[in-house]
């Protein structure tokens, strides 16, 4: 595959790569908790129940300086995300070959499509009922 369809076909994964590590850049020299232009929860702020993603700008603050025990006290799903979604990303974004075979073949299918949205919904109602 040529260069420029390689760069059109992953357009939309480069895209979603450059602003994350844009916003990862600014969350590591900005702490989330000293900050006030960091963004707060609407669902939070609107019915006091935390979501999924809750913390997960402070979580990657803390992750990114080394201190995975307060990340993770944060947010806990998000330490079990973080790695399948680069997984998954690294699939898309690296040159066609075994690798992004072996992604698509065992990660990126429905069977884990269905985990993570049963562990996703699991987690908001534990998150909740147990304060977790």
């Amino acid at each position: 595959m040529p260069f420029s369809q390689y760069i059109k076909h992953r357009m939309p994964w480069l895209f979603i790569a450059a602003v994350v590590s844009v916003l990862l850049v600014a969350d590591y020299f900005h702490d989330p908790e000293q900050t006030s232009w960091s963004p707060k929860c609407v669902m939070l702020q609107l019915t006091g129940y935390k979501c999924p993603g809750c913390g997960i700008q402070r979580f990657a603050y803390h992750a990114m300086h080394g201190d995975m025990s307060r990340a993770i006290h944060y947010n806990f799903f998000a330490a079990l995300l973080m790695p399948y979604l680069l997984l998954l990303l690294s699939g898309e974004l690296l040159p066609s070959g075994r690798w992004q075979r072996y992604v698509r073949e065992h990660f990126a299918t429905r069977w884990f499509g269905l985990l993570y949205i049963s562990l996703y919904f699991i987690w908001w109602v534990l998150r909740n009922v147990w304060g977790l």
